[in-house]
């Protein structure tokens, strides 16, 4: 019996100094500590944004693009359809212009050859029964005369829509957890979703917009070179004034196919990243900081993009140099790979290139992402593997346009477009990352393979709100609420000494010592202390104090039967344990509950309860039996109990 007395008081003592060096860095700080103990211990308690603030972002979901999107998925569907029964037909997906009467997601289907009448008849009620659901005929405008003109249906649109939000929250949760920020809360407010990151820094915040923000909808596009409309373009720039003006210049550009003499050419736009001084509208637009620094003549200076400068000059173009409906432009960011050797900065240059617009291959035919280093650059980049549907379609691809450039594309911007020599079947691809530090694209790299492996978001997001918030509460309300914790604490303490003597005093070791327990378990598993969560912590004060008057009442009906001291307290603990289980199955199960379902403040006070019902039932059952087992064996000859 000392024996095992010995071990389990050797227990406590271990469970007790643990738990205090686990809180030691959140008391009292880590400068305040050896370095060996703070690399130990280096968690501390987070609390949630309530308490001490955070990060408040509103993003807004591109709805409209996932109907595009749904739009470019269904004209591949038809034109895979028209080609397995050789009708002649294409299909265009054309921009949406209500003054024209092209509404968004428009298709429309017409026919190829001069019986383009005979073929398109081909495409009845039969060939689009397929299609019943996800689209609706609709009037052709004036110029789509004798076409089959159909649209994303409404109701279809709309469960698109939804189904889109509830994956980006989906997908907004899984980027946060992987990021290691401890109970974010990510809720769903009316077609918004709201971001909240409690205790993050300033760098920790930009870090953690660019993982939400970034769409990781990757795409392979075929670039469609010798164009007459590149070669119209450029001619056009040459000689245009605004583009010199701009620093807008064309180039050709030619490469050949390693398996054959056939040779590729093609014309390209391309500026460089400039500054300039402009309007306070325009720098926001632009992406500027307006915020820490007073304008100069009403105007701040401002770094713009080559990307920006090229975007914004083509789409002031007349209407002969606008892209068809199926072309776009894609643009590359092109950063001198070695940097180091010049003696000047350099700056960053950003070509176009004229592709198809439909992509021929998205992101969700990934199936896996890993990062590695390619040991002829020297440098990190992303291997891509794709799913049995998506390495087929690859493969398909690449067979069909060898000699042709393919631009892989992620979140809009091309991040290579190399040359296809040969088809690659193997169902991988690799992405660079571009120029500059090595270590800060070994950290892009990392994120994006973290984005990819989560999932593409179904659309971009658009930051319409931010805010680096304090504590919610305010500082009077948390003052308050330690406050009545501390007195309800103390009313407990004095009214179990009160009622029960020196047992009391057991039952109040116990209660401070759960409460030492749970605060270190949520500091060990960065689970976030938030209001809500304080509010558990209290009623397992409570369940503590319950638990033990159950048990000492037990012990004293034992001691009014006439047993003697070491027998009541064995059948009080003995008889009284099962009740007091029970109870604590009750509560945990009812936590469980809250904790799977609740969102925000509700999975903050399950998660604490949870965490109190296990430490109260282990408290009030093994230590204090613990502590009644060592002061009954050092007055073995007591006959009364202080209870």
């Amino acid at each position: 019996m000392e024996r095992a007395l010995r071990w389990k008081t050797i227990v406590l003592l271990v469970l007790v100094l643990l738990s205090l060096s686990t809180l030691a860095p959140s008391v009292v700080g880590d400068e305040s500590l050896p370095n060996w103990f703070a690399r130990v211990f280096s968690k501390k308690v987070k609390l949630g944004l309530d308490l001490q603030g955070g990060l408040h972002i509103v993003y807004r979901v591109d709805l409209d693009k996932v109907v595009d999107d749904k739009a470019g998925e269904l004209k591949r569907d038809i034109e895979a359809k028209l080609a397995d029964q050789k009708i002649l037909a294409h299909v265009e997906t054309p921009r949406p212009n209500p003054a024209a009467g092209v509404p968004l997601g428009a298709v429309f289907i017409a026919g190829d050859t001069d019986k383009g009448e005979g073929e398109i008849a081909k495409v009845d009620r039969k060939f689009l029964d397929d299609y019943e659901e996800s689209l609706v005929k609709m009037d052709c405008p004036a110029d789509r005369a004798g076409a089959i003109c159909l649209r994303v249906a409404p109701d279809f649109a709309d469960k698109q829509k939804t189904s889109a939000l509830e994956q980006a929250i989906r997908t907004i949760k899984d980027r946060v957890d992987r990021s290691g920020v401890a109970d974010p809360t990510i809720i769903k407010k009316g077609d918004d979703i709201v971001v909240e990151l409690p205790g993050t820094n300033d760098k920790e915040n930009e870090r953690l917009r660019g993982i939400i923000n970034r769409t990781a909808q990757l795409e392979f596009k075929i670039v469609d070179d010798g164009t007459p409309f590149m070669q119209k373009l450029a001619a056009h720039v040459e000689q245009d004034p605004i583009a010199k003006e701009r620093g807008i210049t064309s180039a050709p550009d030619s490469w050949q196919n390693e398996n054959s003499d056939t040779t590729h050419s093609d014309y390209y736009l391309t500026a460089q990243d400039r500054k300039e001084a402009v309007a306070r509208e325009d720098a926001e637009r632009y992406g500027c900081n307006t915020r820490d620094r007073a304008p100069v003549d009403g105007k701040y200076d401002c770094v713009v993009t080559g990307r920006t400068v090229l975007m914004e000059y083509l789409k002031a173009l007349p209407k002969e140099f606008q892209p068809d409906d199926d072309h776009v432009f894609g643009f590359e960011e092109i950063t001198p790979r070695n940097t180091a050797l010049t003696t000047r900065a350099v700056e960053k240059r950003w070509r176009t290139y004229y592709m198809h617009r439909t992509a021929e291959l998205t992101g969700t035919a990934v199936s896996d992402a890993n990062e590695f280093w390619d040991q002829t650059t020297n440098r990190p980049e992303v291997l891509v593997s794709f799913n049995r549907a998506g390495a087929r379609r690859f493969g398909d691809l690449t067979s069909k346009n060898v000699g042709r450039k393919m631009a892989i594309i992620l979140d809009e911007k091309v991040q290579s477009a190399p040359v296809i020599q040969t088809a690659i079947t193997g169902g991988k691809s690799n992405i660079t990352m571009g120029g500059g530090d090595p270590r800060a694209i070994q950290t892009a790299a990392e994120d994006l393979v973290n984005v990819l492996r989560t999932g593409a978001l179904p659309a971009p997001l658009v930051e319409s709100q931010s805010s680096q918030v304090g504590a919610l509460l305010g500082q009077d309300a948390i003052d308050r609420a330690k406050l009545s914790m501390g007195v309800g604490a103390i009313l407990v303490i004095v009214l179990m000494l009160f009622f029960y003597k020196f047992s009391g005093v057991i039952a109040n070791v116990a209660m401070v010592l759960n409460v030492l327990f749970q605060i270190s378990i949520l500091c060990v598993f960065q689970a976030t202390l938030t209001l809500p969560g304080i509010a558990g912590l209290v009623l397992t004060i409570g369940m503590a104090v319950d638990s033990n008057i159950i048990i000492y009442e037990r012990v004293r009906e034992e001691l009014r039967s006439g047993k003697s001291v070491r027998g009541a307290v064995d059948a009080g603990f003995g008889r009284a344990f099962w009740t007091v289980f029970d109870a604590h199955v009750t509560n945990f199960v009812a936590g469980f509950v809250l904790m799977e379902y609740g969102t925000g403040p509700i999975r903050g006070f399950a998660v604490t309860l949870l965490i109190g019902v296990i430490c109260n039932l282990f408290t009030s059952t093994w230590v204090s039996r613990l502590m009644f087992d060592f002061y009954i064996g050092r007055r073995r000859a007591a006959t009364t109990l202080s209870i």
